[in-house]
């Protein structure tokens, strides 16, 4: 009586491994005592399948870096073994596709009877089985110099998306292969240069990279996604009288230092034409030199009792 009805319908556990216990021959049909979830059920063998698991030919353990290439392709991720070596290992557990691109560290390969090799791989915090088809080794760049440096600059990004890299300029380890932080994030920041290496990558294509300090953080990025800034050597003068000569030129006036010393001091703060032929009291003096070696010359004037920097070509004694 208690077997008049069913109790649940196999359609419910359809493609779930079974294990089966018992059997039993009722007239012509044969039935299994099967184990799903915890549950023990009778079903008709009918509803059960074996399927030809592949057998595996040659196992060994590994040990390097690689990279998920599924531009092309679509390939599986199994957890417990390589694709139907195991009746677990039948349907996949998630898609290589949504990794591709992603470093990963490969400690196994296995190769079935269908000659194909998987190998097993570390992806975050999960170990999965992949065709290694679906994997790809690094082509690395190469560092063609590298020297120490020290100057200051600011990231620029407002025309640019760089990628900010921990460990190596892009492309040059294993671990620089994608980004870590966007330059985005870090726009119009004063940062510490302490290293340029210069990399060659495929097609002889080369690219400076420097490596910043941002406050307590140390990263690379192109250089082009930075705005150097010029250097200053100020030194102190006797204070003398002088007189702004604009008639041929309109020179800016900078409170902060000369221009592109500092982050302040991009652009200018007033013109000094509006002043063109007054008297100013010239009380300091530095010399710049610009990105391209070059050295100007600049002034530090008492003005109306405001005090600017102005490039010393615009005043005249």
């Amino acid at each position: 009586l208690t077997t008049l009805s069913r109790n649940s319908s196999g359609r419910d556990y359809n493609n779930q491994v079974v294990t089966i216990q018992k059997q039993m021959q009722i007239n012509a049909t044969l039935w299994y005592q099967i184990v799903i979830d915890s549950k023990t059920f009778w079903i008709d063998s009918r509803g059960i399948s074996f399927p030809n698991l592949n057998a595996v030919t040659k196992s060994i353990s590994v040990n390097y870096t690689a990279v998920m290439n599924q531009t092309s392709r679509n390939d599986g991720l199994y957890v417990s073994a390589p694709y139907n070596t195991s009746y677990y290992a039948r349907y996949r557990d998630d898609s290589g596709r949504k990794y591709t691109g992603t470093v990963v560290t490969v400690s196994e390969e296995k190769v079935t009877d269908s000659k194909v090799t998987w190998a097993k791989i570390a992806l975050g915090n999960k170990s999965y089985w992949i065709d290694k088809a679906g994997l790809t080794e690094p082509k690395l760049a190469s560092v063609v110099s590298k020297k120490s440096v020290k100057y200051s600059a600011f990231i620029d990004q407002s025309l640019r998306n760089d990628g900010i890299f921990f460990a190596a300029p892009y492309n040059v380890s294993v671990n620089s292969l994608s980004r870590n932080d966007s330059a985005k994030k870090y726009h119009q920041q004063v940062v510490n240069v302490l290293n340029e290496w210069q990399v060659m990558y495929s097609g002889n294509e080369k690219a400076t990279w420097v490596q910043v300090q941002n406050g307590n953080n140390i990263y690379w990025l192109d250089k082009k996604a930075i705005h150097v800034f010029d250097s200053v050597q100020t030194f102190k003068i006797n204070a003398y009288q002088a007189t702004l000569n604009q008639s041929q030129r309109n020179d800016g006036l900078y409170y902060n230092g000369p221009y592109n010393t500092s982050i302040s001091t991009l652009s200018r703060d007033q013109s000094a034409q509006k002043y063109n032929k007054q008297k100013v009291t010239v009380i300091g003096a530095a010399t710049v030199t610009t990105t391209n070696d070059e050295k100007i010359y600049w002034l530090q004037i008492r003005v109306n009792n405001t005090i600017f920097w102005i490039d010393a070509k615009g005043v005249s004694n």
